[in-house]
């Protein structure tokens, strides 16, 4: 994960975010975990490359990390417990 693609992501994932609180898809609560899940990553990006070295793991980590945060994003936006415009 290259520091650009991975702060890339990192934005996304931030206006996906803000994009479903906007919609009336997320609650402030959904909101609020998804965005701690963000500083996590945000958090341990900043651990693994603190020695100048970012691993073949640490990278195949991030990305595991991105790729759970983006299909929580996903499945909080769309699930059925608020005003959801799926299922208005």
């Amino acid at each position: 994960v290259h520091k650009e693609a991975f702060e890339r992501r990192i934005l996304e994932m931030k206006r996906r975010i803000e994009a479903g609180m906007r919609a009336g898809q997320l609650t402030l609560d959904e909101a609020c975990r998804l965005n701690s899940i963000l500083i996590r990553i945000k958090d341990r990006d900043i651990q693994f490359r603190s020695d100048g070295i970012l691993t073949k793991e640490e990278r195949i980590r991030l990305n595991q990390m991105l790729i759970h945060l983006e299909e929580r994003i996903y499945e909080e936006r769309w699930d059925a417990d608020i005003n959801n415009p799926l299922f208005r």
